[in-house]
């Protein structure tokens, strides 16, 4: 075997040392033939982050034991101080409580860590550490200051993975004057390119489309990304040449990247089916996710102004504010004072279509027991009349089980005949009639129910 000089150590001490990398762990990563592990949180990871290439400041060539078989040459570039930017990544993750995994080969000498099957490093990455395989996994890469692009996100041919939908998000925490150019599709070097608010079509320079270990994990289901920073993203802040720590650019990377992970990983959190209740549909509720942009926009220009009036999450047009949209409503929502009840936003989906979203506070009190309702919810024009008002009400019920809720209070207008049908289909029971100010100021007569759980 090629690879019989990489060494393997669990990193469990120290990361920094006030902002600076801590001094031992900024010893093994100038070493050669080392591989680093640091995790946290359990397994199985959300996250794992690989560093295959990773070298100390001023070192430009790594392998120079092994031979390249596409050309016949020793060695390959190294990725200089491409681990530091790797501890920045992990650490932003773990500020947001993701579970995650870095492994980082530090200067393999004798083979290309991530184009070597069996390798430490690829038995490291793919080790499922006796539980489920990561949601992702994410390499990190130098490139070149030659690449006409400060950042290339892409997946190789990992059909698994949807660069896309990471790299929109990515490119929404990270705009500024460089170019992030993304892969539209795997298997392919055509790429949307972001700078400053805008975006064209382009090409990567290195869509990744050989990378063994992207190949591999799709291979077995393991969405997978390849993100390529030129060197002011991963080099160490010049300000402190002693200390070493990442430059302001790699930290600001760092969270843009965990902040996306964080986004794109919530939907998994929250999935309840209606085939799981017995309902004959494959509709589920879900959080709030990125994925359902193109479907989402679509139900907003279905919908007419009134609508809108008393719905403002759907007055969203655009990526920018769909992207705000999800950031804001993507997880329980808690005001932090303990009158105002934790409020929280789940979408019906069926068959990757979004039907229709509902809003819900956790408990009610004070005035807002007398007046208010917990449960808000909407179907698309296009989906109403066809079942999916019972099925969200009822998966809804779901949630609140899951909440330990004993009951829930919910109203509808007087003159809303199916809402009426919805409530009581789902075991609504009529507790009283009020009288309260309308949208346009006229008094509206309204049902209160009592729903047990």
């Amino acid at each position: 075997m090629n690879y019989e000089r990489m060494r393997v150590i669990q990193y469990t001490g120290e990361i920094w040392d006030n902002e600076s990398v801590h001094p031992e762990l900024w010893d093994l990563l100038q070493q050669t033939d080392l591989l680093i592990e640091v995790t946290g949180g359990q397994a199985p990871f959300q996250v794992v982050l690989g560093v295959p290439h990773h070298a100390g400041p001023g070192v430009n060539r790594i392998a120079e034991d092994w031979i390249n078989p596409k050309n016949g040459q020793a060695g390959r570039p190294a990725d200089e101080t491409t681990g530091l930017t790797g501890l920045a990544v992990f650490s932003a993750l773990r500020e947001r409580d993701i579970s995650c995994k870095l492994v980082v080969a530090a200067h393999p000498t004798d083979h290309d860590p991530n184009k070597t099957p069996g390798c430490p490093y690829w038995k490291t990455i793919f080790d499922r550490d006796g539980a489920g395989p990561p949601r992702l996994l994410l390499e990190l890469h130098g490139a070149s200051l030659k690449r006409r692009h400060g950042l290339e996100l892409s997946a190789g041919q990992n059909s698994a993975a949807e660069p896309l939908l990471y790299g929109k998000a990515l490119a929404y925490f990270m705009d500024g004057d460089w170019i992030l150019a993304i892969q539209e599709q795997p298997g392919t070097d055509q790429a949307r390119l972001y700078r400053n608010g805008q975006s064209s079509g382009g090409r990567l320079q290195n869509p990744a489309l050989e990378t063994l270990s992207l190949i591999y994990a799709g291979e077995i289901g393991m969405p997978a990304l390849h993100l390529e920073m030129k060197s002011d993203f991963r080099q160490p802040d010049p300000a402190f040449p002693t200390a070493p720590r990442p430059a302001r650019l790699a930290w600001r990377l760092a969270r843009a990247l965990a902040s996306t992970l964080e986004m794109t990983g919530r939907p998994d959190d929250i999935h309840i089916s209606a085939a799981s209740l017995g309902l004959p549909s494959n509709a589920f509720l879900t959080r709030p996710a990125l994925y359902y942009e193109d479907s989402y926009l679509s139900a907003v220009m279905e919908t007419d102004f009134r609508e809108m009036n008393g719905n403002p999450e759907l007055r969203v047009w655009t990526h920018e504010g769909f992207v705000s949209l999800i950031e804001g409503t993507s997880q329980v929502i808690f005001a932090g004072l303990p009158e105002q009840p934790a409020e929280e936003f789940l979408w019906l989906i069926d068959q990757g279509e979004f039907i229709g979203r509902a809003f819900f506070l956790h408990w009610l009190n004070g005035e807002r027991l007398r007046t208010d309702g917990q449960v808000d919810y909407w179907i698309r024009p296009s989906r109403r009349r066809q079942g999916y008002g019972k099925i969200i009400l009822r998966l809804l019920l779901e949630r609140f089980h899951q909440l330990g809720l004993k009951r829930i209070l919910i109203t509808c207008r007087t003159d809303n005949l199916p809402s009426r049908k919805i409530i009581e289909a789902n075991g609504g029971m009529l507790d009283s009639e009020i009288f309260l100010p309308g949208t346009f100021g006229e008094p509206e007569a309204r049902l209160r129910y009592w729903i047990f759980i």
